[in-house]
């Protein structure tokens, strides 16, 4: 082909590109949806042992397709024998809330905290709707004991501290023994960390629900007391939530404490363009604002997006960092439609990933293979708002995910100090979701597509992100209502703060 026409074919496909780009951003463009709605009509509806054993099936044999490792944790024979005592309960029909705990422990088998599936939100969405009560009370575990943090409750007999014993006649040793299995995730810690982020909804799937009948261990008489609550309306939890700054539910906020100490408290790693202007008012305040160092509390912090870390690091460091050494993406038939699906439905079948690098890479691979990524450490962009002072990251069980990475990060290349206890999740991790739904109860079920190795390069080290400095929050703190690790950051901040 000569170069004249070779030049009127890109031009000609140039403008289709940019009538595409036009019309698409005039009709919508987005991602596909994966997920067909369970309506309320549906709630009640029994699956026949045969279509439940059918969905099975069929996501398993989806997951194999997209997960890059899928018995990495968990040996092939032990998920096969797994998946014939879930078989052999399946004697009668169910409805999907029947089935769920049933799935969710056989997924949670895989041990990796990306891939589960999803609870049947349809139907807890319209439970809280419908004015039902939940459980009033947000529970830690500290010494080995299951603890009252806070209670939803405006005159309740039972204070932080408390040791919960009992739930409507069941113990709540047998209780957590039942939902950590249920729970994805590579550690223990993590499984039992995110229960009891949930563990309203966990009651409710197995049918624990108001009035809630309460055996515990009061901190301050050391006795056995019994007591039943109602509960309390989700909106008012939300309203309790909203109003007090430990537990709010904002993305990420900022506050000077004493001693000119900022604490920025990041917890998800979403919206990147808000997280953007949120960082640039916070480090203009800092830069007028007398400020002996600073805070950044991630235990809570479930992850999201990278990009998020990488902003947050150009504030308070120059040094080259990576979040992974490696990343590898399996690309299966159905992460390629998936792709695929993000295109209007009347232009998919045009070749328009040809006229994109990344777009041909993907379209290429064969189907099972993998694309690699290798990366270098590399210095932030530029920042004239750059803090100059000591700065600790806070971490814990509830860091998960893409906060992980970038505590891994600040860990390699020492760009700041970590304090608290290791993170829930691994930075030799899978990820990346692909989310599907299953034929006949429409579940929805989320699968790792990609294997990171962490910064270090070591994909051999086991674990997560230990700190530097371990605070391990102790019981007594409940009673008075302190933040055991937050109050040694506020130190170990002032003591380096003199030092400078």
């Amino acid at each position: 082909m000569g170069s004249k026409k070779r030049r009127t074919l890109f031009l000609g496909l140039s403008i289709i590109v940019l009538i595409v780009i036009v019309i698409s951003v005039m009709t919508g463009f987005g991602p596909p949806n994966t997920h067909q709605v369970i309506p309320p009509e549906l709630f009640n509806l029994q699956y026949a042992p045969e279509y439940l054993i059918e969905d099975i099936d069929y996501m398993l044999e989806t997951m194999e397709s997209v997960h890059p490792d899928l018995y990495y944790y968990t040996p092939r024979d032990t998920i096969a024998r797994e998946r014939l005592k879930l078989v052999d309960k399946l004697k009668t029909p169910m409805t999907v809330k029947e089935f769920y705990p049933l799935l969710a422990k056989f997924v949670a088998e895989f041990k990796d905290g990306h891939t589960s599936a999803i609870h049947p939100w349809e139907e807890w969405d319209a439970y809280l709707e419908n004015g039902n009560r939940i459980f009033p009370f947000e529970l830690v575990k500290r010494g080995g004991k299951i603890l009252v943090e806070s209670s939803y409750l405006r005159d309740s007999e039972i204070q932080p501290g408390d040791e919960i014993v009992k739930i409507n006649g069941k113990s709540l040793d047998s209780l957590m023994t039942i939902f950590i299995s249920e729970q994805s995730g590579e550690k223990l810690s993590y499984r039992e960390a995110s229960v009891l982020k949930h563990f309203d909804r966990y009651l409710w799937l197995h049918g624990i629900v108001s009035p809630f009948h309460i055996t515990y261990l009061s901190s301050n008489t050391n006795n056995f007391q019994d007591i039943t609550v109602s509960g309390v309306f989700y909106s008012d939890k939300l309203k309790e939530q909203e109003s007090s700054i430990s537990t709010s539910n904002r993305k990420y906020s900022f506050q000077f404490l004493d001693s000119g100490i900022g604490y920025l408290n990041f917890r998800s790693m979403k919206n990147l363009e808000d997280f953007k202007s949120f960082l640039e008012d916070v480090f203009t305040r800092i830069q007028h604002h007398p400020t002996s160092g600073l805070i950044i509390d991630l235990r809570k912090n479930g992850g999201g997006s990278t990009k998020l870390g990488e902003e947050l690091l150009s504030y308070i460091t120059n040094k080259p960092y990576r979040f992974n050494s490696r990343v590898e993406w399996k690309l299966s038939p159905q992460v390629k439609e998936y792709i695929k699906g993000h295109l209007p439905v009347w232009i998919r079948w045009l070749p328009l990933h040809l006229l994109h690098p990344m777009g041909r890479k993907i379209m290429n691979t064969p189907d099972g293979k993998f694309i690699v990524w290798d990366f270098e450490p590399a210095p932030p962009r530029e920042n004239p708002l750059r803090f100059q002072g000591p700065v600790c990251v806070l971490i814990g069980p509830h860091t998960f995910s893409s906060a992980v990475k970038l505590a891994d990060a600040i860990k390699t290349f020492s760009i700041a100090t970590l304090i608290g206890e290791e993170t829930g999740g691994n930075p030799n991790a899978f990820g990346d979701i692909f989310l599907f739904d299953l034929p006949h109860t429409h579940l929805q079920i989320s699968v790792s597509t990609k294997r990171f190795i962490r910064a270090n390069g070591n994909e051999e080290q086991k674990g997560g992100v230990f700190p530097d400095i371990e605070i391990i929050p102790d019981r007594a703190a409940l009673n008075t209502g302190r933040d055991t690790v937050l109050d040694f950051a506020i130190k170990w901040v002032l003591q380096q703060a003199e030092r400078q």
